[in-house]
């Protein structure tokens, strides 16, 4: 069973735009996704209304499509997969 659970990581108040900021992570067994979330909200808020409306706006966001940023961390194994073909082609490269 993969597991599954979010992180609102660094909320922090924007005064030019008068809303808070933060970047919503989305952990999904191995995988990690990323959001760049903001939502408007007055600078007296309390914490737990900005990083639940900051989860919200990103959930949503995400299952609409609608976010225009979003990065995604490869599991462990694929990584490895990958600095594994990296490293088999460069030896090729350099044996030809």
């Amino acid at each position: 069973m993969s597991s599954y659970r979010t992180e609102v990581k660094n909320p922090t108040y924007n005064p030019a735009k008068q809303c808070f900021e933060a970047l919503v992570i989305f952990h999904e067994g191995e995988d990690r996704l990323s959001f760049p979330t903001s939502v408007a909200l007055p600078i007296s808020s309390e914490f737990d209304t900005v990083t639940n409306a900051l989860l919200h706006k990103a959930k949503e966001n995400r299952k609409r499509g609608l976010s225009e940023l979003m990065s995604r961390s490869l599991p462990k194994t694929d990584r490895l997969l990958q600095q594994i073909t990296l490293a088999i082609r460069r030896s090729s490269q350099q044996a030809a």
